[in-house]
C-alpha cells in the first residue's frame, strides 16, 4: 500500500495544479456565459424582428384579401352585365332575322295602301274651274244643288256626299 502522507502531498499538488485550471474553467464559463448572454439577447432581436415581419405581413395579407374579394365583386358584376348583354345581343340578332320577313310585310303592306288609296280615289270628282266663294258657307250644299244642275241630269234618290274640300291650282306652286 501507498503511505498516506505521499497521497495526501500528491493530492495537495494536484489541486494546487489545478487550482489555475479550475480557475481558467470559471473564467470560460463567464466568458461563455456572457457570450450566451448576448447570443440570446441577438436571438430574443431576431425574433421581435421576425414578429414584427410576421405581424407586418398578416396585415398585407389581410388587406390583399380584401381587395382580392372586391375585384371578385366586381368581376361577378361583370359577368352578370356580360350576361345581359348577351341576352340583350341575341335579341337584336333576333330582330336582325327577321327583318327581311318584315322587309317583305312592309311591301306588300304598302301595295295593298297604293291599291286601297287608288279604291278610294274611283268615286272622287273633281270640278275644275269654279270661282272661289262660290259655294258661301256650306260647299256640300252647293254640290247637292249645283250638280244636277251641271250635268243635266235627274237623280232618284238625293245625292250623298261625304266630304268636299278645295284643292290648290296646279299651277300655283
Amino acid at each position: 500500500m501507498s503511505d498516506p502522507k505521499v497521497v495526501r502531498q500528491l493530492s495537495y499538488s494536484a489541486a494546487l495544479q489545478a487550482v489555475p485550471e479550475i480557475a481558467n474553467s470559471q473564467h470560460i464559463m463567464a466568458e461563455s456565459a456572457a457570450a450566451s448572454t448576448t447570443n440570446m439577447d441577438a436571438i430574443l432581436k431576431e425574433l421581435l424582428a421576425i414578429r414584427s415581419s410576421i405581424s407586418s405581413l398578416e396585415h398585407t395579407v389581410s388587406t390583399n384579401t380584401m381587395e382580392v374579394q372586391g375585384l371578385r365583386n366586381e368581376v361577378v358584376k361583370f359577368q352578370i352585365n356580360m350576361q345581359s348583354t348577351d341576352a340583350r345581343l341575341s335579341a337584336v340578332e333576333n330582330l336582325i332575322d327577321k327583318i327581311p320577313d318584315n322587309s317583305q310585310d312592309i311591301g306588300y303592306l304598302q301595295q295593298k295602301v297604293i291599291e286601297l288609296e287608288d279604291r278610294s280615289r274611283r268615286n272622287n270628282l273633281r270640278i275644275i274651274g269654279l270661282p272661289e266663294q262660290i259655294e258661301k258657307d256650306n260647299i256640300l250644299d252647293f254640290l247637292t244643288t249645283f250638280l244636277p244642275t251641271l250635268t243635266k241630269m235627274t237623280f232618284s234618290q238625293p245625292l250623298d256626299f261625304q266630304r268636299a274640300h278645295r284643292v290648290r291650282s296646279r299651277g300655283i306652286t
